[in-house]
């Protein structure tokens, strides 16, 4: 088994979530701190792939790559 950390830099993250609505201030930087705690521990992980805005495809690529 391998290990994949899909992960969106924390500013995308947020502009996401606000975009996405239902959210509160609160959950919105709870959500942030556990993904910078999880982004903290990407040493754990066999592969990390940065989910980036508008670059879907080319994530979905890279995991293919990794998973044969």
């Amino acid at each position: 088994a391998k290990g994949v950390l899909l992960f969106s830099p924390l500013p995308e993250l947020r502009a996401r979530l606000l975009e996405r609505g239902g959210h509160t201030p609160a959950q919105v930087e709870e959500r942030l701190a556990n993904a910078e705690a999880v982004w903290k521990r990407r040493d754990e992980y066999d592969h990390v792939l940065l989910n980036r805005q508008g670059r879907w495809a080319e994530t979905l690529q890279a995991m293919q790559a990794i998973c044969g």
